[in-house]
């Protein structure tokens, strides 16, 4: 997977790599790119060539479709959008590309516009119909390419009412990536109001087409047998960046995984209010770090603090232009970096965002070799059951204009809910900002695999999220030790009742040889650890103690600490009725919640 953009289909405009560097090496040293002579067959760009291969697997799955849809209001000119769409296509050639296989591997054949048809005659939409009407949409989106036969894009017109009208554009990840997007419905919408003034688009010739920088790709990365190529030089940086990675993150986990991923994905959506994210980006400029890294550093402290390793490693798509000229171009120059967090727990967050700032630089700055190479390469072990090298993703976006008006129609750019999860999780983040850009709030999106998570699992993941970022929004010099992630419930229930610090004192100090005992084994549940919490508790203190006991519940908060907070909370589900019926006979005593 890796940069399939999850097939959420707003129109980004900023991926985190434009605040890095943007290609490798020395400039001067590169080929120049511009238009090239073609050989009769055209070979596939690296990330062309990744695609081709996961779709011949599975010609007609729509895990790597990218679906736009667009809502048009008023007086629709559909002659017009049917020549606009022509002019689209004729002015990408890749979205006119087959990839026929051969002997010798993929190449590209662009077949000539005229052989494209396009036919914009509307589907209505039946509202009377039990079904959900918007079931024909998703179903449009949802049909695969095979791609050594049909072009990699396909567009409808369905109409809601008189007036009312959803286009849906389908574009293969093979053909786009997430700045190619902007691209296509900029291009749409200027030939539409040029077709509805009955001329053609007037827009300027592009400099060169996808297939030339494909040509151009291999020039620049060279021969992987060449130590000083682009390519090489990379695959060597990768080398150390992952050695010794796990292959594995622990994540929390509701079912064990499937010997085989489904890719069947859900999204838990929320949001950070401006006075958050206004402070957010304050820390980001106090310590002179992108918005990004603030944001991935945060992820990953949580990550810490569910899955008990300092190992985190989080995949993030970079939709990258590897030079100026192919700014205008559509086409899958995209690809996926995987960026390695150590978390130490006593060091500050803030220093932890210097770390994260050097290390992503890096990573940056040897983005062109793509990561499916790099995972051949590097000899990464592969599972069918998860994804390599990271099973978390983060990505962070700039709000686009979602409405405007073209020739008469309002217009309102959409998207389709995200049914593909490559990964166990994918944080998607949008920055929102007002007229004078001033921080308005971001929207996140947690796409999770149902196949492994119930959705009430990623709702408090979403939660412990917000309640980090809040902590780190008032005080980045917190050390991640005392970052709290515990809810309101976990944290005002459990830690009032401690009797006494020196009583957790003592706990600690006997916990520390005899933690393992605290801890749910594969086979044993949450019931059986709070039984056994009162024999452990008893042991410490040479006395006969309860679960329900003050210095039991010290151990349990303990325990809690020590485990993922997910199964924290399932603990404290387990003792609570136990607590509170305790609680009961206890005299009245000052307390109060703590809460981040």
């Amino acid at each position: 997977m890796s940069d399939a953009p999850d097939t959420v289909a707003s129109v980004p405009v900023r991926s985190q790599e434009n605040e890095h560097p943007k290609a490798p090496g020395n400039a001067g040293q590169r080929p120049a790119l511009s238009g090239r002579e073609r050989p009769e067959r055209i070979p596939l760009s690296l990330g062309e060539q990744r695609l081709w291969l996961i779709n011949r697997f599975d010609p007609y799955s729509p895990v790597h479709n990218v679906p736009i849809s667009v809502e048009l209001m008023g007086d629709l000119d559909g002659a017009s959008l049917t020549a606009a769409v022509q002019d689209l296509i004729e002015r990408h050639e890749v979205l006119r590309t087959i990839f026929p296989a051969s002997a010798d591997g993929p190449y590209q054949t662009i077949v000539p516009a005229s052989e494209i048809t396009v036919d914009m005659t509307p589907a209505d939409l039946d509202f009377g119909d039990a079904e959900d009407p918007a079931g024909a949409i998703l179903a449009f989106a949802r049909e695969g390419f095979d791609l050594t036969s049909e072009v990699p894009f396909r567009a409808r017109l369905f109409r809601m009412a008189d007036s009312e009208y959803i286009l849906t554009l389908v574009v293969h990840h093979i053909a786009a990536d997430r700045a190619s997007l902007r691209h296509l419905l900029r291009d749409l919408f200027q030939a539409y109001e040029s077709r509805c003034s009955g001329a053609a688009p007037d827009w300027s010739a592009l400099p060169l087409q996808y297939a030339d920088y494909a040509l151009w790709q291999r020039e620049l990365l060279g021969e992987e047998s060449d130590p000083e190529s682009v390519i090489a030089r990379e695959i060597e940086f990768w080398r150390a960046e992952l050695d010794g990675l796990p292959d594995v993150l622990n994540l929390p986990l509701d079912r064990p995984r499937p010997a085989f991923q489904s890719l069947c994905g859900k999204a838990v959506d929320f949001y950070l209010g401006p006075q958050v994210h206004s402070s957010l980006k304050s820390i980001a400029e106090r310590y002179s770090v992108p918005a990004f890294t603030v944001l991935e550093s945060a992820f990953a402290v949580l990550l810490f603090k569910l899955c008990g390793s300092d190992d985190i490693v989080l995949g993030t798509p970079v939709d990258k232009r590897a030079d100026d000229s192919l700014d205008p171009i559509v086409g899958m120059f995209g690809n996926t970096l995987a960026l390695r967090h150590r978390v130490i727990e006593s060091e500050r967050f803030c220093d932890l965002l210097t770390r994260s700032r050097e290390r992503s630089v890096e990573a940056f700055s040897h983005a062109e070799t793509p990561f499916e190479r790099l995972v051949e390469v590097l000899g990464i072990p592969r599972s069918p059951s998860f994804h390599p090298v990271f099973q978390v993703m983060i990505s962070l976006h700039d709000e686009e204009q979602q409405m405007t008006s073209i020739a008469g129609l309002d217009v309102a750019i959409g998207g389709l809910e995200a049914k593909a999860a490559d990964c166990d999780l994918e944080l998607v983040l949008t920055e929102s900002f007002g007229h004078d850009g001033e921080p308005a709030g971001i929207t996140g999106s947690m796409v999770y695999a149902v196949e492994l998570f119930d959705e009430a699992t990623i709702i408090g993941i979403v939660q412990r999220f917000q309640r980090l970022l809040t902590a780190i929004a008032a005080h980045p010099e917190l050390p991640v030790s005392d970052i709290d992630v515990l809810t309101d419930r976990e944290r005002g229930l459990l830690l009032p009742h401690r009797k006494s610090r020196s009583s957790l004192d003592r706990l600690v100090g006997y916990a520390a040889s005899h933690g393992t005992a605290l801890l749910p084994g594969t086979e044993g549940g949450y019931a059986e650890l709070a039984g056994r919490v009162g024999q452990v508790a008893s042991r410490a203190t040479g006395s006969t103690l309860g679960a329900g006991s003050d210095l039991a519940l010290a151990l349990l908060t303990y325990a809690a600490g020590k485990m993922d907070v997910t199964a924290a909370q399932r603990l404290a589900d387990t003792v609570l009725p136990t607590l509170d019926k305790g609680a009961q006979n206890r005299p009245p005593r000052d307390t109060r919640e703590l809460s981040a």
